[in-house]
């Protein structure tokens, strides 16, 4: 994964170098003393004809284990 898009106290965007095709983008929002964090995922699988039975059997919950995981992360190096 490599940085491509950073707006300070706003967003931050990456995208993946090798592999499948994926960008991810979080976007952190200001709320009383807290911070909300919305975490955006797109990919794309390079398998035309069965593409969707992969990504409903196997990437789909992968994608997601691996957003909770950057969550986690995230709030445990900020202290959250």
């Amino acid at each position: 994964m490599e940085t491509d898009n950073f707006a300070q106290n706003e967003s931050i965007g990456y995208k993946s170098v090798r592999g499948v095709e994926s960008r991810h983008k979080m976007l952190f929002a200001s709320l009383g003393g807290r911070t909300k964090v919305t975490d955006i995922s797109e990919y794309t699988l390079p398998i035309p004809v069965l593409g969707w039975l992969v990504d409903a059997l196997v990437f789909k919950r992968r994608m997601h284990r691996n957003s909770e995981d950057s969550l986690q992360n995230l709030k445990r190096l900020t202290g959250g």
